[in-house]
Order: structure tokens, then sequence, then C-alpha cells
């Protein structure tokens, strides 16, 4: 029985290749785009199984979610306050049969970075993690080995899951950047065991 599902950012990336995934095998899409005229050729291929809307959507679920990398602190922040709004309305809308996965793909080989706008670098950052990571940007440095098409099929396959997954890492580059990031986050509590304990009321 064909589905219908809701993807946005359509055009490119991982929004593109579920689309064309999903309409390939005879589902429906809802689409969100930027630009319309982007999915002109699908729609001239699947007709009415493709329905599309421009709505500039910035927030497709990460790694960066989980961790966090210098050079971007404003985009770790959206990402940690989307995972923790679908933790709360998963448990709001859990008793009408509603779940939600955070899929937490890993550096992929999508074109992410060709809309990223730049603006004029600070030279006082020249020097630290930041800039070295601006760098690795710029010059091809930044290692992708996640393979977006095998990622957007797992995340189909997930999604259609009797009982899926409440998070879903993608890639060996996530899954180890996680495991790492929740290591080091379980041994900082444990060391302060007795400081974070000694909190409490007086008995």
């Amino acid at each position: 029985m064909a589905k219908t599902w809701m993807i946005t950012g359509a055009s490119s990336g991982f929004g593109r290749i579920m689309t064309e995934k999903l309409l390939a095998r005879g589902d429906r899409v809802a689409a969100t785009v930027r630009r319309p005229e982007a999915l002109d050729d699908l729609k001239s291929h699947y007709g009415e199984n493709l329905w599309i809307t421009t709505l500039d959507v910035s927030n497709d679920g990460a790694v960066r979610g989980q961790i966090a990398y210098a050079n971007f602190s404003l985009y770790h922040a959206t990402k940690w306050g989307i995972e923790g709004f679908i933790e709360a309305v998963s448990q709001e809308v859990a008793p009408f049969g509603i779940e939600f996965i955070i899929a937490e793909p890993g550096p992929a080989r999508t074109d992410f970075g060709r809309g990223l706008v730049a603006p004029q670098p600070m030279e006082a950052y020249d020097a630290t993690p930041a800039g070295e990571i601006r760098r690795a940007i710029a010059d091809g440095r930044f290692e992708a080995k996640g393979d977006p098409v095998k990622m957007a099929q797992a995340m189909i396959e997930a999604a259609e899951q009797r009982s899926a997954p409440k998070r879903l890492a993608l890639g060996a580059g996530s899954y180890a950047s996680i495991r790492k990031a929740l290591v080091e986050r379980l041994a900082e509590l444990d060391a302060f065991k007795e400081v974070t304990i000694s909190a409490d009321v007086d008995a």
C-alpha cells in the first residue's frame, strides 16, 4: 500500500535522495523546497504523486546534536535544541501512536557545503581549532566517508520498523564520534559524583 511522506529540503542532499527513492517505489511525497523548479524533473515524471510547496527549513537532524565542533557553535545550538524538542514532543504524542526517530548521519558526500555563506574570517581565530576546521572545509580536507544513498535507505527502513530506534546513528564516523562523546560525558559525571550528590538537601 502506497504511503505519503513529507520531506523537507527535498531539492538536494538527503532530502532529494529520499524523495527519489520513495517516488520510485510508488509512494507519495509532499516535498518542501526553497526553489520549486529544482524538482521540475521529478514532477514531470511522477505527476500527482509529488506535491511541492515552498518552505525554508534548515534543521535536518544530524550527529551535530550529539557532539560539538569548533566553528559550528550556532549550528550546534539549533541541533541540540531540535533534539530536546523532539524528545519532549515524542512523549506528548506517544499515546496517539506517533513515534519519532532522530537520524544522526555523520559526514556524508552531499553538496552540503555548497550553500554555506562564509563571512569575513576573524584573524584572532586563525590559530585556533575553529580556524583549522574552517581551512579544512575550504580546501576539501574535511573528510566525508558517509554514503548518502545508503544513509537515506537506512532512514526509510528504520521508519518502517515496528519498533524503531529513538536515535539512529549513520556511518562509522557518526558511531565513533557519538560513542566518544558519551563515554567522555559519563566519565566526567562519575568524576564529580560526590560534588553532584552533595548538592541535595541534608537529610
